[in-house]
């Protein structure tokens, strides 16, 4: 029997596009959305939190960083003994409410 080799449409060798995540210039500001922490979190527990359920976006709603604060929380209640003593509004609200 001979081999042969697998041809494939160009269409189906694509990959995913790469996620936008956002970089981290200045920690109280960019932590405020969740999507930066969440993505360091996908990457050293991926197995624990996938990275398609943060949202990472450029323009955030309200919703959705929400969504990544609470997903962060809840992180942190089942894998990392319930560490996060933070509420959503002291995540949400943090870089205006401090001045440095």
């Amino acid at each position: 029997m001979k081999l042969v080799p697998a041809r494939y449409r160009k269409e189906q060798a694509l990959t995913q596009p790469a996620p936008w995540i956002p970089p981290v210039d200045n920690l109280l500001k960019d932590s405020t959305d969740g999507s930066a922490l969440g993505s360091l979190l996908h990457f050293y527990c991926p197995q624990l939190l996938s990275l398609d359920d943060v949202r990472l976006k450029e323009n955030m709603s309200l919703a959705d960083r929400l969504y990544n604060l609470q997903l962060i929380q809840d992180f942190c209640k089942d894998n990392l003994n319930s560490c996060c003593h933070f509420s959503l509004e002291d995540m949400l609200y943090t870089s205006s409410t401090i001045k440095v």
